[in-house]
């Protein structure tokens, strides 16, 4: 059983940075899970804002679209409809 971590953003600023801020997003928390005891398989990714939860225009403050989904699985996730693949990367 392998704990997935996927974190998202909202659409202010660019694609490219909110892809960084979801991926550092994703690993801090797999890093804070890991360091209050959480000893189980985890991987982590960010989407940044390409699976928003409420569809917005660019550079609108969306607070529901800043989130992370948490996914317990002995497979990574797929998401079919998304137009995102995460890159699970393995938390130490």
């Amino acid at each position: 059983m392998t704990l997935y971590i996927l974190a998202h953003t909202d659409t202010v600023g660019t694609a490219e940075y909110n892809l960084r801020l979801s991926t550092r997003r994703a690993q801090a928390i797999a890093r804070w899970f890991r360091q209050n005891g959480l000893r189980i398989p985890m991987a982590y990714d960010g989407v940044g804002e390409s699976m928003p939860k409420v569809k917005t225009a660019d550079e609108v403050d969306e607070p529901r679209n800043r989130r992370v989904d948490y996914m317990l699985g002995v497979e990574p996730p797929r998401f079919k409809h998304s137009g995102a693949t995460p890159s699970w990367k393995r938390a130490d």
